[in-house]
């Protein structure tokens, strides 16, 4: 398909927003210029008054995750399609390994999956033990379009490595050419601190976030950092949640550590106020790391300005609040971990844009750009330059204001944080790999066709 956008104010990148028209040929960006011909095309959209943005990269989702007694609600096509009504085109999604199964065969397994996905899709391999046969792999993952892994401090039993093996993997991931992702947080002392509090009586789901606090965060990104320097490693901080975290990635830095770093909108949209109840309703916002305070808030929007953070991914991990959350209504703990936000992650930084907190061109390498730097997707992810894939979302410059509900999102679960909230970034058009997926905010595509971006 031929087609020429015209009449946008286009977003070439962070640093160039520039009113051009955007002549799209055989899904790749043909030509960027002030007067293209309709003729030489075979559609022409109009985009005055509009934004003309990178489709959105979201590099950490959790999509038909198995998580101890349950699953999460949006699995790889119904995840995809809220993410693509929310302006992202390319997702990259966790996969774990079952117990015995090769990473050949994991990677296998869910590229099959990955053939009903409605956006782009690239995978992260978790890695929650220092399994022989998975050792033996890892230096393969590359080959087979996968460069990151995942590893955790946190959820001792289930997913935690020892200091030790987290060392072994990751320097064994950094000889490979392959990012280590960590979940940091002091898991073994986040446990003791929870058991206390539920042989104390304090079993509702606000104690999620006062059983978890900063310094346990702040600790661990640390330590990762001196493990990470020790094992010539390269590591990337996945959600960041506080001052104490940011403090810690700081200093790691400065004694040579090669971190990276991102945080997530319900970390710089809520705070630990989300927690002041008794009432089960609270169990929502169960997700680790919690919602910190607002001098917490304060301090990652600052890092994202300074750039000590510079990527806003969503973390969506969704669990139905009826039947999944309630597996905890005697013990806290006993709630599944995360909350949706695949499909408002985008638009919540747009609304933000639009009331002044940062700049759209801060908007866009926040949400695309530099997650396509990161994970080598750039320059054909990420920015609209010739040659790059033809993957952008319009979005009206004074949009209509879009009441945020479990009804009106298409995240399948049964309740959103941001209940109620008026958001004014919903893109009204879609386009990826030059394919109209959304139009005038309605699903025009008649099938999923999103490509493996390893």
């Amino acid at each position: 398909m031929r087609c020429v956008i015209k009449g946008g104010l286009v977003a070439v990148s962070p640093e160039h927003i520039l009113e051009v028209d955007i002549g799209v040929v055989n899904g790749v960006i043909y030509r960027i210029s002030r007067n293209e011909d309709p003729q030489d095309y075979d559609q022409t959209i109009d985009a005055g008054h509009c934004w003309v943005l990178p489709g959105g990269i979201d590099a950490h989702v959790h999509l038909d995750w198995d998580f101890g007694d349950t699953v999460t609600t949006d699995d790889i096509n119904t995840g995809t399609r809220a993410a693509a009504f929310g302006g992202t085109t390319t997702i990259l999604n966790f996969i774990q390994p079952k117990p015995g199964e090769s990473l050949r065969t994991l990677v296998d397994r869910w590229k099959d999956k990955g053939e009903m996905a409605w956006t782009n899709y690239g995978f992260h391999v978790i890695i929650s033990q220092l399994y022989s046969l998975w050792m033996d792999e890892l230096p393969l993952l590359p080959s087979m379009g996968i460069h990151s892994i995942k590893v955790f401090t946190a959820y001792p039993g289930k997913l935690m490595l020892s200091d030790a093996d987290l060392f072994r993997i990751m320097r064994a991931a950094s000889k490979s050419s392959i990012l280590s992702m960590v979940h940091a947080e002091n898991g073994p002392v986040i446990d003791v601190i929870a058991e206390e509090s539920v042989l104390a009586g304090k079993i509702q789901p606000r104690y999620h976030g006062a059983t978890r606090p900063s310094i346990l965060e702040g600790e661990a990104v640390f330590r990762v950092g001196q493990i990470a320097r020790l094992a010539n490693a390269p590591a990337y901080m996945v959600h960041l949640s506080s001052l104490e975290s940011v403090k810690a990635l700081g200093y790691a830095r400065q004694l040579g550590a090669r971190l990276a770093a991102e945080t997530c909108p319900q970390y710089l949209f809520l705070n630990d106020e989300v927690y002041q109840s008794d009432h089960f309703d609270v169990a929502q916002y169960v997700y680790t790391p919690p919602s910190r305070p607002h001098d917490d808030v304060r301090s990652l929007w600052d890092a994202l300005r300074r750039g000590v953070i510079d990527i806003v991914s969503s973390d969506h991990c969704p669990f139905d609040f009826h039947g999944a959350k309630e597996l905890g209504k005697m013990d806290f703990r006993l709630i599944p971990n995360g909350g949706p936000g695949i499909e408002t992650r985008l638009p919540l930084m747009l609304t933000a844009v639009h009331k002044g907190q940062l700049t759209l061109g801060e908007a866009i390498a926040w949400t695309s750009t530099n997650a396509s730097k990161q994970f080598g997707l750039f320059p054909k992810k990420g920015t609209l330059l010739p040659g790059s894939d033809a993957d952008l979302v319009i979005v009206e410059q004074e949009p209509p204001l879009f009441t945020a509900s479990a009804r009106t999102l298409h995240q399948r679960i049964d309740y959103t944080p941001y209940e109620g909230w008026s958001l004014q970034g919903v893109p009204r058009d879609v386009m990826i790999g030059g394919q109209w997926v959304i139009q005038d905010h309605q699903l025009i595509a008649s099938n999923s066709h999103g490509k493996f971006v390893g």
